[in-house]
């Protein structure tokens, strides 16, 4: 059995193309019956 190498400290991922997650998740979808909570909207830009 090969010996085992150290293992590096992990790190969360990057998103570098897309920015804040945050304006992906957070806020309501279009249309009726809007499933969002108004709680976590960030208008986008914020």
């Amino acid at each position: 059995m090969p010996p085992h190498e150290p293992k590096s400290a992990w790190e969360p991922p990057k998103l570098t193309k897309l920015g804040d997650v945050r304006e992906l998740t957070l806020g309501g979808s279009p249309g009726a019956g809007d499933s969002g909570n108004p709680t976590t909207f960030r208008p986008p830009g914020t």
